[in-house]
Formats: C-alpha cells, structure tokens, sequence
C-alpha cells in the first residue's frame, strides 16, 4: 500500500484539468502478465509502447498508455508510436515479457525497452536505453495517461518523493497509479 502526503507547495498543472484520455487501439502486439500470483497486473503492447496496464483484474483497466515522445526542444519532435519503426518480440519462450526496439524513421533515434509485470509486487517494469546517435540535444519525454474504470473520476494528481524517490501520482476510489524512474525527471505535470 503506498501512502503519501501532498507536497507543500501547490502549483497547478499547464492547460488543467485536462481532458478524458481516449481509449488506445485495439490492435494489440502483445500481452503480458507475471506468472506469481504475488502481482495482478497484466498490459497490452501495440505501436512499440504500453498500451493498457490492467489492475487488479484484467477487466479494470487503470493505465491507457506509457509512451516516449522526443524533441530537441526546437524543430524536431517524434513520437515512437507513431515516427518509428517497431520490433516487438517476446523475451523468451516461457516470460510474458517484451523486448521492443523503436528505431526513428528519420534515423536520429532508438529506444530500446524491456517490459514485464513484477512477479511479486503490483508494478509494471520497463528498462529503457535511449540512443540518440550522438545528438545531444534529443531530450526524451514519457507520456502516462492513466485511465481508471468509466465510472471513476480522477481524483488527485500529484508528485510526491516516497522513500527519497520522486514519484507521480494519479488516484481515484482507492486505485493509485505511481510512475517512478531511476533517473530523477527534469520536469514534470500531473
């Protein structure tokens, strides 16, 4: 269970509140969820990003995408969804896991990712490594839309350091999504 107190110091996030997510695609590449029975997340992958995590059953969909857009802040943007050529294949025979590489179309880029649901907490992991090609000026930006059941509306949004990690949170009716990285973000919006 995560517990958090809201930061001290309110600001409020550009173009709030924001707008319903759509709901992704329904062409789907893969599907993954961890063998334990220590985790109840499973997701979808299409387009080379997490499309839909799904919590504590497979029919409460809780997260709608995690994707990376980049930019070098100036003229170029892609999105890897769409701005990039996508291998998916599984990790092996017997892991419901992901290696996904997205490579630019334009040739400036590749992420490489690794994607499971821990097999024994509540957490879908991804390991990415961003290549640039050697321009330093490419920045890469995550995108989380979460998405709880039809009924629910978000609650609060915020970002909050648990156990001295800097952490944002999206919470509706007991239903907490956190996304957290092992770099520290430079910016960020809830």
């Amino acid at each position: 269970v995560i517990t958090a107190h809201y930061m001290s110091k309110q600001r409020k996030a550009p173009g709030r509140p924001g707008k319903t997510p759509p709901w992704t695609r329904g062409a789907k590449r893969g599907i993954g969820k961890a063998l334990d029975a220590g985790s109840h997340v499973c997701f979808t992958i299409s387009e080379g990003a997490v499309t839909e995590s799904y919590y504590p059953r497979e029919d409460n969909a809780c997260l709608g995408e995690s994707a990376f857009i980049i930019t070098d802040g100036k003229k170029f943007y892609s999105d890897e969804r769409k701005d990039a050529h996508h291998q998916i294949e599984r990790i092996d025979n017997y892991s419901p896991g992901f290696i996904v590489a997205n490579e630019c179309k334009q040739g400036r880029y590749i992420i490489k990712k690794e994607i499971i649901s821990d097999p024994l907490r509540n957490c879908l992991l991804q390991k990415v490594r961003f290549d640039a090609y050697g321009n330093n000026n490419l920045k890469l930006h995550q995108i989380t839309i979460p998405r709880f059941p039809e009924n629910a509306k978000l609650r609060r949004a915020y970002v909050q350091k648990l156990n001295g990690i800097e952490m944002l949170f999206a919470e509706t009716n007991g239903l907490v999504v956190a996304v957290a990285s092992s770099l520290a973000f430079d910016r960020r919006s809830v």
